[in-house]
């Protein structure tokens, strides 16, 4: 066997490098960045243009948060937190102890924490990052609310 051919005995077989993150037999898998990651969500694109509630949070806050099993817990006030659920994206807004709110998106998580209409969300989303940012929350948004998405 030549040295080129040792070399490749190591090597493994290709793979198809799709942004979805999986583990067979299991029943969940974890799309990487949004709506990018695959299926009705979108596929293989840019992920620029997404903003997930863990960024919003960081973002609004300074706060790189505290991770523990699944949990991403963000100080957002003295009395204030936002917890986010790794798998599956779920936020609550807790108040002392006190459930507040309660949601799934980014825009959503906006919306409770500064008390904005839909609109005035999609204008400070504007605002902050970029126009195509707010167009691609509010699509996404409004797909979920009616129930166009089916891998929730």
């Amino acid at each position: 066997m030549s040295d080129e051919g040792a070399d490749r005995a190591y090597i493994s077989d290709p793979v198809d490098l799709s942004r979805q993150v999986y583990v067979d037999n299991s029943d969940y898998q974890l799309l990487c960045c949004g709506p990018s990651g695959g299926g009705s969500s979108g596929g293989g694109g840019s992920t620029d243009s997404w903003l997930t509630a863990a960024e919003l949070v960081y973002d609004m806050t300074g706060n790189p948060g505290r991770a523990v099993s699944d949990v991403i817990t963000f100080d957002y006030d003295s009395e204030t937190r936002v917890e986010i659920k790794v798998l599956g994206g779920d936020f609550a807004i807790i108040r002392r102890d006190d459930v507040m709110h309660s949601g799934r998106k980014a825009l959503e998580l906006l919306m409770r924490l500064q008390e904005l209409t839909f609109e005035g969300a999609l204008e400070w989303i504007a605002e902050k990052y970029s126009a195509e940012k707010a167009e691609l929350l509010a699509h996404d948004y409004v797909a979920r609310r009616l129930g166009l998405h089916h891998d929730d």
